[in-house]
């Protein structure tokens, strides 16, 4: 069985499905507007966090499935929150 090396809370061998894609670099981007207009630096996020700043490309790129708790841990330090709306799918 292949070991799958889990680093700064992601798999570096999961790819993300394409119907997830689009919420994720939603998220991502985001993320990525705020620390822009808090004038906070990618250097500075990342070392508050825990996060390498090759994990927080990935993201705010949404090319990763993220660790919750580092989103959790990003909205903090930016000083944000996420909301969640769910809904049923119209073709179940």
């Amino acid at each position: 069985m292949e070991k799958t090396e889990i680093k700064d809370g992601y798999s570096s061998k999961t790819e993300v499905k394409p119907e997830h894609k689009e919420l994720l670099a939603s998220l991502g981007s985001r993320i990525e507007e705020i620390r822009k207009e808090k004038n906070i630096s990618v250097k500075h996020l990342c070392e508050e966090v825990g996060i390498s700043r090759t994990t927080y490309y990935r993201i705010t790129k949404g090319v990763v499935y993220f660790n919750t708790e580092n989103i959790f841990k990003l909205c903090d330090e930016l000083g944000i929150e996420i909301t969640i709306d769910i809904k049923v799918k119209s073709d179940q």
